[in-house]
């Protein structure tokens, strides 16, 4: 489970806000919002596939295409 890494923090009439990283300074009268962060997706060189075919060099160009064929869903699945 993802948390959040600060809060923005608001009054009900929305006249003050600040953001903070200890959700104890969030005070009664006050809303707090949480932020996240997402991590940036980080696909494999050429080298890590390189890496992962290098025992089945027979079947290299169809090992590279199911390899790109996972991440483009493990892309889809991070976006």
């Amino acid at each position: 489970m993802v948390e959040p890494v600060a809060w923005m923090v608001y009054t009900e009439d929305g006249k003050s806000v600040y953001v903070t990283d200890n959700p104890t300074d969030i005070q009664q009268g006050q809303r707090a919002l949480p932020l996240y962060t997402k991590l940036e997706w980080q696909g494999l060189t050429k080298a890590d596939v390189n890496k992962l075919t290098r025992f089945v060099i027979a079947f290299k160009s169809e090992v590279v295409e199911f390899i790109r064929a996972a991440e483009a869903k493990l892309k889809e699945k991070n976006d």
